[in-house]
């Protein structure tokens, strides 16, 4: 089930790799890390869209249909552009490498602690809102709290995992964590690829290694509760410093 995610996701990807290329084709790596989350955005956009007009059906089939018509708009622009390249060879496997072992790593957390509970915060809600999405026929979803009515919420996320559990054809339940991991992996891909264009400049080597401060910063040193957490639980530092601290979910 995870090779189907993942392979769902590089379909995402590569639908949009064209567009992301020219949208991006100043950058030095030409925007390559983009183009997962573009995909889902654009591709989200454009099945959101349909289906709310009626004009396609919430299944597989019109996903792939979305997928299509992206990459054809992508080729289109591509094909009328005379100042296109393509991303070096080393940063697209480095981009790669780095989102496998996000995605399996983040995984691999999400393995030891699955369940959707209410100590998770709104999980119940966002997988109620999840399997809105996947089992209503057009869109606006149904209320999942409100029989007879539509979703009066923003929901857009769940539509671009929606299509990623229906693509892979997944249960909600394994997809929903799957879908936390693939947040943080798109998320680490995303900062490498814009500290990547910054650095550019100094060599493609700094620009490889520097990269790897852009997730390391922004999604492992950004929060740092759970290493406070860590501290707390094992002892670490007097009450009066816990009490000067003050986080709330840190009980001196």
């Amino acid at each position: 089930m995870i090779l189907r995610w993942y392979l769902a996701l590089q379909l995402f990807g590569l639908a949009a790799l064209p567009l992301t290329l020219w949208l991006f084709r100043h950058l030095p790596g030409r925007g390559y890390s983009f183009a997962r989350p573009l995909g889902l955005l654009v591709g989200g956009w454009l099945f959101w869209l349909l289906l709310t007009f009626g004009w396609l059906p919430n299944t597989a089939g019109a996903i792939l249909v979305v997928l299509v018509l992206l990459a054809a708009v992508g080729l289109y622009l591509v094909f009328r552009s005379s100042d296109l390249s393509l991303p070096p060879r080393r940063h697209v496997l480095a981009v790669e490498l780095l989102f496998i072992v996000a995605f399996a790593a983040w995984c691999a957390v999400r393995a030891h602690m699955p369940r959707i509970e209410t100590a998770g915060g709104e999980k119940w809600m966002e997988i109620a809102f999840l399997n809105a999405v996947l089992r209503s026929p057009r869109f606006p979803p149904h209320d999942p709290w409100l029989s007879g009515f539509a979703i009066s919420y923003y929901y857009f996320g769940y539509v671009m995992m929606g299509m990623l559990v229906r693509l892979s054809a997944v249960p909600s339940t394994i997809g929903f964590n799957l879908g936390i991991a693939s947040l943080f992996a798109l998320t680490c891909t995303g900062a490498y690829g814009l500290v990547y264009a910054l650095l550019a400049r100094e060599g493609e080597g700094k620009a490889a290694w520097g990269g790897l401060l852009g997730p390391l910063l922004v999604v492992l040193t950004g929060n740092l509760e759970g290493l406070l957490e860590v501290l707390h639980a094992r002892g670490l530092f007097p009450a009066s410093f816990w009490r000067w601290l003050d986080i709330r979910s840190i009980n001196v």
